[in-house]
């Protein structure tokens, strides 16, 4: 949690130091490091170099690279020289993937089942939940895939393909390079609304103005997060998931059809 992530520090004008980042799921992962006994200390963007306190000791690693988020790929890694030489990749993302891209020859099958359970039931309660894993490479073996990897980023027909979301070897090599992950843990972050929201938009509904809320959530996140936004309003409004579990049964049961389906759906 204190190494994979894109959070930097900021000194405010008081000189108290404030963690700063894009996402506020990362910056609640360093805060939470922190409270663990392992402090981010900030990166020095010239040098590469990470600096934490482990329990009263500084450590220094250095970043050799960085395969960055995106809701594609639904993960993020960071590959690091340990202060020993060695080189290991650290991996976060969401268990859809990080579940396959574990090794199931090194986690237990039980442990697995148990993140998996652990994560669903944390879903469905309304948390944003993350898996993180990683994995040890060898040096002749990160600098050869590295060498491949930057001939295929700078391959403008590769770039061109996986663009058009076609197979390329960009993303086979991020498969290849992230396969094969011994499983941490994971974590669960309360998604607090801002003040107002559910009132704002309750408001906007008793207006007659409709309201689309966008997620890449699990249904069962999405729920409680349009519930606690007033947007739905159980037991009194009725709810029909159309997700693809529920097209794939139906197409089952009417011989590839739909118009069952699509009837039910109504203003």
């Amino acid at each position: 949690m204190a190494i994979n992530h894109t959070v930097i520090l900021e000194e405010r004008e008081d000189g108290t130091i404030e963690l700063n980042a894009s996402s506020p799921d990362e910056q609640a992962f360093v805060a939470g490091s922190y409270c663990l006994g392992v402090q981010f200390l900030g990166m020095d963007y010239e040098t590469n170099i990470i600096k934490l306190n482990v329990i009263g000791e500084i450590v220094e690693l250095r970043v050799l690279h960085v395969i960055p988020y995106e809701s594609s790929r639904k993960r993020m890694s960071m590959v690091v020289q340990m202060p020993d030489g060695s080189i290991v990749l650290y991996c976060k993302g969401a268990d859809s993937i990080m579940l396959e891209l574990q090794d199931p020859a090194i986690n237990s099958s039980r442990f697995v089942e148990n993140l998996a359970c652990q994560v669903s039931t944390w879903a469905e309660e309304a948390f944003r939940t993350m898996v993180f894993g990683y994995k040890p490479l060898l040096t002749d073996q990160f600098s050869a895939w590295l060498e491949a990897y930057e001939q295929a980023s700078e391959d403008p027909e590769q770039k061109e393909l996986r663009r058009k979301k076609k197979s390329n070897k960009i993303d086979k090599l991020e498969f290849e390079l992230e396969n094969g992950l011994i499983l941490q843990g994971a974590t669960a972050i309360e998604d607090s609304l801002q003040e107002g929201v559910p009132e704002a938009l309750e408001e906007l509904s008793n207006a007659g103005i409709h309201i689309w809320m966008i997620t890449g959530d699990k249904v069962g996140t999405a729920k409680n997060i349009a519930v606690a936004c007033n947007l739905l309003k159980l037991p009194d409004m009725k709810l029909v998931e159309f997700t693809k579990e529920a097209v794939d049964s139906n197409l089952l049961a009417k011989g590839g059809r739909v118009e069952s389906l699509t009837e039910k759906i109504s203003p």
